[in-house]
């Protein structure tokens, strides 16, 4: 099982002039997080450029993360609208070694509920025992994942927490309040943070964390001990 509380940072990509992904800054950004002391790596999320990169380049990062590590989880996104891809990625993150898989909604396609449950359930049959991440972005995708649909994804044990990028503070409210135990709300949204923590979230995924991983280290910390105005 993985502990997905506290900080996360969505890693960026740093590229070259020559649009090629910039490895060594990569590395050198891995580094900084990882010394800011945050808990969780992120690669390949939306802020990691994943929807612009061929699968060459997805292998790399991966690759890179987990050497620079040192024993923080590293989750990579693995989302796509299209089922088959979502499953290849996802079991190619768990084949080089990932400790869980962020998954976007499928976009563009606007899933029913029951296309979500198929989806989700494909991924957990394709990376058996690799915890998964829904993450609800409304803004992106075109598709909102409702507290009721959501409560439909809890029944698949392999979906361990969602990540809320919704904006909508009450949504993330009755996220929390409907909760399973075992299950795990991050707060997808920096300005949202210290309130999606005062409600019951657990932890963030930082897009900040990426210059500032101690600051905003401290801020997840203090919320997360009901000291929202030092946060």
């Amino acid at each position: 099982m993985i502990d997905l509380t506290g900080l996360a940072v969505a890693l960026a990509t740093p590229f070259t002039p020559t649009d090629t992904v910039d490895l060594p800054a990569f590395r050198r950004l891995v580094r900084h997080c990882v010394q800011g002391g945050v808990d969780t790596l992120v690669v390949l999320g939306s802020t990691g450029e994943a929807a612009t990169l061929l699968d060459a380049e997805r292998d790399v990062l991966i690759a890179a993360t987990l050497e620079e590590a040192q024993g923080r989880n590293v989750v990579v996104g693995t989302g796509s609208n299209a089922t088959r891809q979502a499953i290849a990625w996802t079991a190619r993150a768990q084949a080089l070694g990932a400790q869980g898989a962020l998954v976007v909604t499928p976009y563009y396609n606007k899933p029913t509920v029951e296309g979500l449950v198929a989806h989700y359930g494909a991924l957990a049959e394709a990376a058996p025992g690799l915890p998964l991440i829904a993450y609800n972005v409304p803004g992106r995708t075109g598709l909102n994942l409702t507290p009721v649909a959501l409560q439909r994804l809890w029944e698949n044990a392999a979906v361990v927490a969602v990540k809320e990028s919704s904006g909508n503070l009450a949504q993330i409210g009755e996220i929390a309040r409907t909760l399973p135990a075992g299950k795990t709300l991050l707060s997808g949204d920096d300005g949202l943070a210290v309130a999606s923590l005062a409600v019951g979230a657990t932890g963030l995924v930082s897009v900040l964390g990426n210059a500032l991983p101690r600051a905003t280290k401290r801020l997840v910390d203090l919320g997360r001990t009901g000291r929202p105005e030092a946060a």
